[in-house]
């Protein structure tokens, strides 16, 4: 999803937030909240958190 951020590939990035939200519903809505605003960096930086 960082490449689908850095990229600007919304699509692939909806494609991966479904993904997201057969586990977990609640991380897929705010995930998907910043993909639809097109804010990018605080995507990325909530991702990031998430990986550590």
């Amino acid at each position: 999803m960082r490449n689908g951020s850095l990229d600007g590939d919304k699509s692939h990035m909806d494609v991966l937030i479904q993904t997201i939200g057969k586990p977990d519903a609640q991380s897929a809505g705010t995930v998907q909240q910043l993909a639809d605003k097109y804010e990018y960096d605080a995507l990325i930086h909530l991702l990031e958190e998430a990986v550590l």
